[in-house]
């Protein structure tokens, strides 16, 4: 059994070269994430549509969801695997029907683990970092041949917190990734092709300037595109328009900000940090993407216990 842990034990580990968490969805007791919209009037996010530079691995320890992952469906049950490669579009619901879901996640910094581990899998690490290498988007346990115990093992050493906790779940998600080479989980090369290009500069772009005004026009002038073609090749890959994306982007990254830093940082701050100009439209732009007010979400994650069977 894992101990009970609450949302604001959530922690950012090694220099936010990795962050671990997990989360449970309680349906027959109505105790469920605060963040997690509802799908129709069955089913709740496990997360929006999205993707990102990190490298991510969802351990599904109850239950079962659906996840999408470059336009691939997936069922994952407890045990299974489901793992995001940098800039892959990803998606996940759960039906209300399972009664009760848990998943632990981690998501790291490739580019950070290189830095940190500069021998083997060092060169597999980079090969992922660099889109030469793309790992199979979903391990079914009984193929995963026990890779979904490094997940586990890291994210007791993470709960428990010995002296040496960083090392350990270091070492833990360096077997993990050990273990992905040794058992060839290979999708496919990701050869460089117009998507690849396109998606990767366009989410660096975001990443380095969503916390200041920016339009479609700034991004295409910055990417070398005129504003008709980047906007029709943006609306092509990542399914929705530039200023639908960046939106739901910074909404986002502002409930990770009050998951993270510190209860006495102010959230009209966050609201800045992330570009939004007036609180007002913050506020009620969060409240309409995730149903809570920021200020009752952040109240809410102090008394909010998550726990992992």
């Amino acid at each position: 059994m894992y101990d009970t842990i609450y949302k604001k034990d959530i922690l950012n580990l090694m220099n936010d070269g990795i962050l671990i968490y997990s989360a449970v969805y309680d349906f027959k007791k109505g105790n469920v994430p605060v963040y997690a919209g509802h799908v129709g009037d069955n089913s709740c996010y496990v997360t929006s549509s999205h993707m990102h530079d990190r490298f991510e691995v969802v351990l599904i320890t109850e239950g079962s969801a659906r996840y999408k992952v470059n336009m691939q469906w997936y069922t994952a049950q407890k045990g299974d695997l489901v793992i995001v490669n940098p800039y892959e579009l990803h998606y996940g619901e759960v039906n209300k029907n399972v009664g009760f879901f848990s998943y632990v996640c981690f998501m790291c910094d490739l580019k950070f683990m290189e830095r940190e581990n500069a021998v083997y899998p060092y060169r597999f690490i980079k090969e992922i970092a660099d889109g030469k290498t793309k790992i199979t988007n979903y391990v079914p346990e009984h193929d995963g041949n026990g890779l979904n115990l490094f997940i586990k093992d890291a994210y007791e050493a993470h709960l428990k917190r010995p002296d040496d906790w960083s090392v350990l779940v270091n070492a833990h998600l360096l077997g993990f990734f050990s273990g992905l080479s040794e058992r060839k989980l290979i999708a496919a090369s990701a050869a460089p092709n117009e998507h690849n290009r396109f998606v990767k500069d366009v989410i660096d772009y975001i990443l380095n300037n969503y916390r200041r005004p920016i339009t479609s026009a700034d991004g295409a002038a910055a990417l070398g595109f005129n504003n008709s073609y980047f906007c029709r090749a943006f609306k092509k890959y990542f399914y929705t328009t530039f200023g639908e994306y960046l939106y739901d982007f910074r909404l986002n990254q502002s409930k990770i900000l009050i998951d993270l830093l510190d209860r006495a940082d102010n959230i009209r701050s966050i609201a800045k940090k992330v570009g939004f100009s007036s609180y007002n439209y913050f506020s009620s732009a969060f409240h309409e993407k995730f149903g809570i007010q920021p200020s009752v979400y952040r109240r809410t994650l102090q008394n909010s216990a998550l726990h992992i069977a």
